[in-house]
């Protein structure tokens, strides 16, 4: 009975160091197919400006260039998105860009999961963090 009992110990023990040693990695935010989307998204031409434009706009608190710009990332992105065949809610559960500095944040879907994502400097001062959820 005691040999049973410490059988059974040991493999606990070896059960939970392998475990400890399965967790699932954090996701780097690199992806350099995600940075060219991005830069693609900023070179967009939303009337007479591009994103870029705009967000660096936004940065200097002109909240029409702010709303100018996340509607212009939401409709770029929709499109991407959908010439790539990826669509929210099948092979892709959620996805978030975030302009920091300038409040632009673009979310749709379900944002747990694996994730890939980026992090794409704009100027000194403005980054894109993009988050695809899969």
């Amino acid at each position: 009975m005691f040999g049973f009992a410490l059988i059974v110990v040991i493999l606990m023990v070896v059960g939970i160091i392998f475990l400890f040693f399965m967790k699932p990695k954090e996701t780097k935010l690199e992806n350099v197919q995600i940075d060219n989307m991005i830069y693609s998204m900023l070179s967009y031409t939303a009337g007479d400006k591009n994103v870029r434009e705009l967000t660096e706009k936004c940065y200097d608190n002109d909240q029409e260039a702010c709303d100018s710009a996340e509607k212009a990332l939401k409709d770029v992105l929709e499109v991407m998105l959908k010439k790539s065949n990826l669509v929210v809610g099948q092979q892709l559960y959620g996805y978030s860009l975030n302009i920091t500095n300038c409040n632009i944040l673009v979310t749709k879907g379900n944002l747990t999961g694996e994730m890939i994502g980026s992090y794409t400097p704009i100027t000194k001062d403005i980054v894109a963090i993009s988050k695809f959820y899969y």
